[in-house]
């Protein structure tokens, strides 16, 4: 995030002028790129609104910016996913259990390569079982 003191002077006084009673004014995500134009997202606190200034310090009118703050909204609520619930997750019994279910999987495979005929250690389910451990734990067996 690019913190509003960082921000350049008239960017600030552009942000500052649409809503001076704000709490906290940051910018999230810190420039945004959006058809071609490049875009500081200003976000007041405690009000939770947005602001879209130019790079110029130009103002665009909301049709132009409608489908950005879509985009921007999801931005924001992933990152905050991340930080509330991210954490938690890989330390709850849930993730635990997938890591057990990956170290089982494993050991199975390792135990048929070698033995098994080459069809079975291909076979659908088997990597589909390990390919669904992969998404719900988000990393790579």
């Amino acid at each position: 995030m690019l913190e509003f003191k960082k921000l350049p002077e008239h960017i600030k006084r552009k942000a500052e002028q649409y809503d001076p009673s704000s709490k906290r004014i940051d910018c999230l995500p810190s420039k945004f790129y959006y058809n071609g134009t490049k875009y500081f997202v200003i976000s007041y606190y405690p009000s939770l609104q947005d602001l879209f200034i130019r790079e110029d310090g130009s103002i665009p009118p909301y049709e132009e910016v409608e489908r950005a703050t879509l985009v921007v909204h999801f931005y924001k609520t992933a990152g905050a996913t991340i930080v509330k619930t991210g954490g938690a997750w890989a330390l709850s019994p849930s993730a635990r259990l997938y890591r057990k279910w990956e170290r089982t999987l494993l050991s199975i495979k390792e135990k048929l390569e070698g033995t098994a005929p080459h069809a079975t250690m291909v076979h659908k389910p088997l990597s589909g079982c390990s390919g669904a451990i992969e998404r719900r734990a988000g990393y790579h067996l």
